[in-house]
């Protein structure tokens, strides 16, 4: 009856289940043996260090998506000015353009008031 417990590789399946509880404890890549208090001291350790590099990325992302928000401000405020630069431009080119015709008008005027009175 014990042979036909046994799987293919040979070992029986309460095997198989002791093994692989025993290696669900241990750190990968470790030997299968079982894991003392010197091992979970280990595992522990490397848990903690794993999560203070966690924490530390964490904040690193943090700072950088702070820093990409500030720099979307500033140019966001940057487009603005252009833009009210731009406003002012041109509102300025449309004023100094109708200065030009009303002046353009004025002599064309002159101008024909003086051939007229010639004439």
């Amino acid at each position: 009856q014990v042979n036909n417990c046994l799987g293919a590789s040979g070992v029986s399946r309460v095997e198989r289940v002791t093994r692989l509880e025993d290696s669900a404890v241990m750190e990968p890549g470790a030997p299968q043996e079982s894991v003392g208090v010197e091992g979970m001291a280990n595992n522990l350790s490397a848990a903690r260090e794993s999560r203070k590099r966690a924490e530390l990325d964490a904040q690193l992302l943090a700072n950088r998506i702070a820093l990409l928000k500030q720099e979307e401000e500033k140019a966001w405020r940057k487009i603005e000015e252009t833009r009210k630069r731009a406003t002012e431009v041109m509102t300025t080119r449309a004023a100094n353009e109708e200065k030009f015709r009303a002046k353009e008008d004025f002599y064309r005027g002159k101008w024909e008031s003086i051939r007229q009175a010639q004439a």
